[in-house]
């Protein structure tokens, strides 16, 4: 095509372009736009914000009407356009990890990172690819060298010159099929892993070691036609409870169809062990018990549960053991007609009595196991031991605790059909006509004393008390709006519910707490949903937000909603907290780098470490501060408000106090309502903390400083060590 003719058409495209932004014609103004682009590329800079925009509409429409392939497409051809914007690299991955594809996201993650380390919002969803792609839970499994070496010990004696066709099911990266390789008599190893990034691991990691083949499948699919028969299987499919990750039913199928009449298994058995406890700590993640509000002293509020049970470490956690601690179940894996009965059948198991050790209320029930992988080797759960490292407990929350006298004997049966490990005290029955079910951070909200504490303190400038007020509380449960109301404050409230179930509760919140026998005092209740409609509808005086998650990080969804909050408020209107400041520790905690990235060291000759940690983070969410043991070497308060969309970058000298080795930064926040009332996340039980992790931790002497450089956009942070001086 000749320069004329070309120029021809780029014009006529560029008109087109301009009238289908008009219409909103997002795909035809795409599509005319990639004319441009092909026929003049070094013109395409001028139009790359444009561009940009016009892909975003573009792909909100195509996801609308679940159009995949053409998302896929037209961010492959964009992509190849501008190969180093980050934000279209990021949209198009954040749509990957929103239709829970984040091995297809990562890549162009790590494009962007590399691109611009400080665009943290790729960043902050490349931390969120990786966590899904590879839980924090497998460093601690890694990183615990009891577990592997108890492991490595059965996994040796048990193969034989007969015992030497080895079946390694949950293999994750190959450690276990790596311990089997070393033994001399070994014949084959299939080793089976259903997660496509820890196969992909394991196939590297496994490359040059002899008579290993490894399977991205999970094994209940598989059958001797596949792969095979065995006769030593190897795994560790175990979770708090034993039973969570199938371990029963791909048992079962293994026995059926993948390993000989006499074959080994390691572990052969686990003998699982139950106790009541109590514990307000853990009794306050699922039920209200700070009972502020006296007219709710004879209800019944719960969280609503979506698990069995929770994993918990009691070890760290302020517990009193009310019962004996008894056996509930002695299993032998190499009985599969009582694998089956165990599995199948909920009164498989013969009910168990704990005896009371003193009086009390057993708030929840605490089960561990021991596993025994040989007849002489066996790890244990047990808190009160000197247990592994990478299991919790299991804690089975009651909605309706039971008090207790010593001596006195409950009654409980336990089941394990499809995997589930259940309790059921006989002597606690289920009807409760004052029952509430509601989400768990209104649980952890309504027991945290400092909140309800500060709510009720805090009063509002003298300007608004005279006058009918427009009052919403975003936060959790509006104890802020609450107690205004229940002081009489004449005004109309507003707040937010996230589910049916929420807005229910809240509704008899009001009810009960507040008298609305006059005009002066009005409430109503909404969804989520409608609270950008509110707000445009609205001219608000007073607005409560909930700036921080429950996870210890900022609330991106009340952040990326200020400008709209604030051009809500009238004019002389009060968005609360006023400030929010960050709050810093600099810490030396090896249970930091422990949950965090794999230490060679740990495995015992098996190279994965490398492998292993490319999908390390350096940044911990929902760190809960009582079972986190660290030592402070620096503590840093600021004076600067982040409750704002202004970017921010600021560098802190940090002065160390003690000798350590620094390796993160933990932090939290102080959201100050009024002259010294404010809230301290560092002292919440509803509030976690979070903690940037040093890419490489600094031994350091007392009086050493430290360039803490600090980053805010919108409503991301990031904290850097710059340097030690």
């Amino acid at each position: 095509m000749d320069e004329s003719k070309k120029q021809t058409v780029a014009a006529d495209s560029l008109k087109k372009v301009h009238n289908y932004l008009k219409e909103e014609d997002w795909a035809r103004a795409f599509a005319h736009f990639l004319v441009i682009f092909e026929l003049y590329p070094d013109r395409k800079r001028n139009f790359e914000v444009e561009f940009e925009n016009v892909l975003s509409h573009l792909r909100l429409r195509l996801e609308s009407q679940n159009r995949i392939e053409n998302i896929f497409n037209c961010y492959v051809q964009a992509i190849r356009h501008f190969p180093t914007n980050v934000r279209m690299l990021n949209d198009f991955a954040s749509y990957w990890l929103r239709i829970n594809q984040p091995e297809f996201a990562l890549q162009y993650l790590e494009a962007a990172h590399e691109i611009d380390e400080e665009f943290l919002l790729a960043e902050k969803n490349l931390q969120s690819a990786k966590l899904s792609i590879l839980p924090r839970w497998h460093f601690r499994m890694l990183n615990d060298s009891k577990r592997n070496r108890a492991y490595y010990e059965a996994i040796s004696k048990a193969i034989t010159p007969y015992y030497n066709k080895v079946l390694d099911i949950g293999a994750g990266c190959g450690l276990l099929s790596f311990y089997a390789s070393q033994c001399k008599d070994v014949q084959k190893i299939i080793s089976i892993e259903s997660s496509n990034t820890l196969s992909a691991i394991a196939k590297r990691c496994l490359q040059n070691t002899n008579f290993v083949t490894v399977i991205n499948s999970n094994s209940t699919v598989l059958d001797r036609d596949n792969i095979g028969i065995s006769n030593v299987l190897i795994t560790e499919i175990f979770d708090t409870a034993l039973f969570g990750e199938h371990m029963l039913e791909t048992l079962i199928h293994a026995w059926d169809n993948l390993l000989e009449p006499s074959s080994k298994i390691i572990p052969y058995g686990a003998d699982i062990y139950i106790t009541g406890i109590n514990s307000d700590i853990i009794l306050g993640k699922h039920k209200v018990i700070n009972n502020n509000f006296t007219c709710l002293k004879n209800m019944c509020i719960t969280q609503y549960a979506t698990e069995p049970y929770e994993a918990e470490n009691l070890n760290e956690k302020n517990v009193k053991y009310i019962t004996s601690v008894e056996k509930v179940l002695s299993i032998d894996f190499n009985n599969v007609q009582r694998l089956k009965e165990i599995y199948l059948i909920d009164n498989s198991i013969s009910p168990v009595t704990l005896r009371c050790l003193e009086s009390g209320t057993i708030d929840a029930i605490a089960v561990w196991f021991d596993l025994h992988l040989d007849d002489v080797i066996s790890i244990t759960t047990n808190p009160k031991s000197n247990y592994v490292d990478c299991w919790e407990q299991a804690v089975i929350y009651l909605d309706h605790p039971l008090v207790v006298t010593k001596d006195q004997d409950v009654k409980l049966q336990v089941s394990c059909t499809d995997d589930v490990l259940k309790v059921k005290i006989f002597d606690i029955s289920a009807d409760c006509p004052n029952c509430f079910k509601i989400s768990s951070d209104m649980i952890t909200y309504l027991n945290d004393v400092h909140i309800t504490k500060v709510a009720e303190m805090f009063t509002l400038p003298d300007r608004f008390n005279y006058k009918q007020c427009v009052i919403l509380d975003l936060c959790p449960v509006p104890l802020f709006a609450l107690n205004r109301a229940r002081s009489n404050f004449p005004g109309h409230y507003i707040c937010v519910g996230t589910n049916e179930n929420d807005c229910s509760f809240l509704n008899v919140l009001w009810d009960k707490n507040v008298s609305c026998t006059t005009t002066d005092i009005t409430y109503e209740v909404i969804v989520q949903e409608d609270i950008s409609d509110l707000l445009l509808e609205n001219s608000i005086d007073i607005i409560f937000v909930n700036p921080i998650s429950e996870n210890g990080i900022l609330s991106e969804e009340i952040f990326s909603k200020l400008s709209i909050l604030n051009a809500a408020l009238k004019k002389d209107g009060l968005l609360l907290p006023q400030n929010v400041y960050l709050q810093m520790e600099v810490i030396d905690s090896k249970y930091l780098d422990f949950c965090s990235k794999v230490n060679e060291e740990n495995l015992l000759g098996f190279k994965a470490a490398d492998e292993m940690n490319k999908y390390s983070i350096l940044e911990q969410w929902q760190v809960q501060s009582e079972s986190y043991p660290r030592k402070t070497l620096c503590t840093l308060n600021t004076d600067f408000n982040i409750l704002n969309n202004n970017p921010l970058t600021i560098n802190l000298n940090a002065v160390m106090l003690k000798d350590g080795i620094a390796n993160g930064i933990l932090y939290g926040y102080k959201l100050e309502y009024s002259d010294n009332i404010f809230i301290e996340t560092f002292q919440s039980s509803h509030y976690n903390n979070a903690c940037f992790i040093f890419k490489n931790p600094h031994v350091v002497n007392n009086g050493d400083t430290f360039l803490i450089n600090v980053i805010k956009i919108d409503g991301l942070l990031k904290i850097i060590c710059k340097n030690k001086d």
